[in-house]
């Protein structure tokens, strides 16, 4: 169960990713590249189709190449 309520998390897109290896910044700027923001949930490679993950909501900010 999670230790904080999605419901109050901001509301970006779910993009998944399956990976047993750490992302690149260019396979984020690539998930970012046709919304603002996302709500990434990173997951092993393997395992049940509903499996969970970490989850991790970043915005690219206007004018800026910083993410939150």
């Amino acid at each position: 169960m999670p230790n904080f309520d999605m419901a109050k998390q901001p509301r970006f897109p779910l993009k998944k990713v399956d990976t047993d290896e750490p992302l690149t910044e260019e396979q984020l700027l690539a998930l970012l590249s046709t919304n603002n923001g996302i709500t990434l949930c990173v997951r092993s490679r393997n395992g049940h189709n509903n499996r969970g993950g970490h989850f991790f909501c970043i915005q690219r900010l206007e004018n800026e190449d910083i993410l939150l």
